[in-house]
């Protein structure tokens, strides 16, 4: 008798409450799910449901076997679905919560726009917030930081490096820096935290830094390092195209400034649509091995 027979027949009468009604449901017939279920329980030396004339019941050694062969019927069924959609052209919404910036509004919305292209019968919704909201879960992909939350399930997609840098006029006038103390003779433009973390080895410092420009957006920065007003810490996809045309400079780069892993986050259900599946797959390939914009970098 192979492993698995016997335990469809087994969930589909206890979900259905009696050994006709599973053999209807099965399509066959009711003596030949007893035998099923009985050769079952000769397999495995234990009784797993209790047979009155009135009712059926599941023994202690049956619920513990049951729940986990139930599970294993809905992820069967679940993977016979996704083929079968799979087959056929995906259609439908699928709605995204995803931080804003540079990092979605561009890079993300970017795969967005090649994904829908290849799934004509798909269309996004897409919502950009400074940081993810997840308390409102009406979503069916988010894209950030990994959340804490418990409620959902995450998958990292890329990662964002840090970059120091200034512009060739701010360097004209001033020194290098040649290691991260030398930051506090420099004016730096500062972001949403003036504690800036390096790392080279097993050498670990924190450098509070300051200067004459605070500011909590990104591209503010950009423009004012590019200005030569001063040194400035910069996520590399919004300072790829700068360090491209030779606007911005990196410095201190054999010291390891943060990096920032993203990811995918999605609400923990039981059954994951197909066409949420085929997005998370193709930003997976899209992103890796490498994001676009180190790519930039590196060429």
């Amino acid at each position: 008798m192979s492993r698995w027979e016997g335990f469809e027949e087994l969930v589909q009468v206890v979900e259905t409450g009696s050994f006709s009604k599973a053999a209807s449901t099965l399509g066959i017939s009711k003596s030949h799910v007893s035998q099923k279920i009985a050769k079952l329980e000769d397999r495995l030396g234990a009784r797993l449901l209790n047979r009155t004339t009135r009712r059926l019941s599941l023994t202690q050694i049956g619920e513990s076997y049951y729940k986990r062969c139930a599970k294993i019927v809905a992820e069967l069924e679940e993977a016979e679905s996704e083929v079968t959609q799979l087959q056929v052209e995906p259609k439908g919404i699928i709605r995204i919560d995803s931080v804003s910036g540079p990092l979605g509004e561009r890079f993300f919305a970017k795969a967005f726009a090649e994904f829908i292209a290849n799934y004509p019968g798909l269309s996004l919704d897409l919502r950009y917030h400074k940081h993810l909201d997840l308390q409102d879960d009406d979503f069916d992909l988010a894209i950030g930081l990994r959340p804490t939350d418990s409620r959902f399930m995450t998958r990292r997609v890329t990662h964002v490096h840090y970059h120091i840098c200034g512009s060739p006029a701010y360097f004209a006038q001033h020194p290098i820096p040649q290691k991260p103390e030398d930051l506090l003779s420099h004016n730096c433009l500062v972001g949403t935290s003036n504690i800036w973390e390096f790392k080279k080895g097993k050498k670990e410092i924190e450098m509070k830094v300051n200067g004459s420009w605070h500011a909590n957006s990104a591209l503010s920065l950009l423009i004012a390092a590019i200005e030569g007003l001063g040194i400035t810490r910069l996520a590399s996809f919004t300072a790829y195209q700068a360090f491209k045309k030779g606007q911005l400079i990196p410095v201190l780069e054999e010291w390891k400034v943060k990096h920032s892993d993203i990811w995918l986050v999605y609400p923990q259900k039981r059954f994951l649509s197909a066409k949420v599946r085929l997005l998370i797959s193709f930003l997976m390939d899209y992103f890796n091995p490498y994001p676009p914009w180190e790519h930039r970098i590196i060429n």
